[in-house]
């Protein structure tokens, strides 16, 4: 009777083992629930709400059983046509895809073996003129390296490298209707452009500090923001030939910050990676970004700031990250911890969503191609 019980055990472990993956794959799952990403069991890395944010799903799903999922994202970028494909930067994990919205993912090889499998991926830039083309802020090799790709993602070539180990390449942008024009931020203070697709780069200017973020107004590219990691923001309305400090007012500016100004010396001390996550430009041109307990706005290009309140205590935790609809500026959503704070009337009033982790939210992303689709990742 014992020899039998046992028999059955093994009978099953063996079907489990064997023939329950190749059903969760024929259905769309990859692998066991348990073994999905490096963080399933607290709700993930990356969040999925199709619905402006009032429910979420947990999107941190490998589509191959042997590849974990990263355990830590820097970022997704969407692609100019395709609202089901994605792509993500990652640390450690190189470069993924989605083909469905973001329900899974695959980590993508290069054929020709110029991207590590180890590699870090700060931004992935697709080209909107020809999204064939893709673009890669890689750190490998102890270096930042720019990389480019004419298919798809499918193998890279190396087309920029910082000149001293220890520095990064932290940002790109590529031009709405030119994929050869782009233009790179770096660790060293560079901000550079190539005309060329990579064949050749020019200095528009060097700062003294390292450029982390690369912001751009989409609906006029030459509208664009740098962040730096002694957290000023610069700003420029000409691609960046002439630069402003809208921190201080300061770069040849006779107009300084008014308002609720983000940048004083209390709002300065705050995370780094907060401001970068926050702050945000819809296609309307105004700019929002946490500071705080509250949400800061600006219709003026950051000179002039107003304040959004929202329902947090003083002592409360703080904001790391906000979204705005691109479809509809009157709904907002704040990463409060693992809280989503919503508002549907530009921050008048506001409700508190619960997200099926227990980590913080470091950034909410809204896909521009499907209206109420929005990401969050958290770490």
């Amino acid at each position: 009777m014992i020899k039998k019980i046992l028999l059955i055990v093994l009978v099953l472990i063996v079907f489990l083992a064997v023939f329950l993956p190749l059903i969760l794959k024929m259905v769309g799952r990859s692998g066991f629930p348990f073994s999905i990403g490096s963080s399933s069991g607290t709700g993930g890395n990356i969040l999925l709400s199709g619905d402006f944010g009032e429910t979420w799903t947990s999107s941190n799903i490998s589509e191959e059983d042997k590849i974990p999922f990263p355990s830590q994202i820097y970022g997704l970028t969407f692609h100019p046509q395709n609202s089901d494909i994605i792509y993500l930067a990652s640390k450690g994990s190189s470069f993924w895809k989605s083909s469905n919205g973001g329900k899974s993912w695959k980590k993508m090889a290069d054929k020709t073996g110029t991207l590590k499998p180890a590699a870090d991926i700060y931004k992935v830039a697709s080209s909107p003129a020809n999204p064939k083309i893709i673009y890669l802020a890689a750190y490998q090799d102890s270096r930042g390296k720019v990389l480019r790709s004419e298919d798809n993602g499918d193998s890279f070539k190396e087309i920029y490298q910082v000149t001293s180990n220890g520095y990064g390449v932290f940002d790109i942008f590529v031009s709405p209707g030119n994929s050869n024009d782009i233009t790179i931020i770096t660790g060293q203070g560079g901000f550079l452009q190539s005309l060329n697709g990579g064949q050749t780069w020019r200095v528009k200017k060097w700062f003294s500090d390292s450029l982390t973020k690369l912001i751009v107004n989409p609906s006029f590219p030459s509208e664009m923001y740098l962040l730096t990691s002694g957290q000023n923001l610069y700003k420029t309305f000409d691609g960046g030939d002439t630069w402003t400090d809208i921190t201080s007012g300061a770069g040849g500016s006779s107009r300084s910050l008014t308002g609720d100004n983000p940048f004083s010396s209390g709002s300065k001390s705050n995370s780094l990676n907060g401001i970068i996550n926050s702050l945000t430009v819809v296609p309307q041109g105004a700019l929002y970004m946490s500071a705080a307990k509250n949400i800061i706005k600006s219709t003026d290009g950051g000179y002039s700031w107003s304040s959004i309140d929202v329902l947090l205590p003083p002592n409360g935790t703080s904001i790391s990250a906000v979204a705005v609809s691109p479809q509809n500026s009157n709904i907002i959503l704040a990463g409060v911890g693992n809280q989503i704070y919503k508002s549907i009337d530009a921050g008048l009033d506001w409700k508190v969503i619960s997200l099926p982790s227990s980590k913080t939210t470091n950034a909410l992303l809204y896909n521009p191609l499907k209206s109420g689709t929005v990401f969050a990742i958290t770490q």
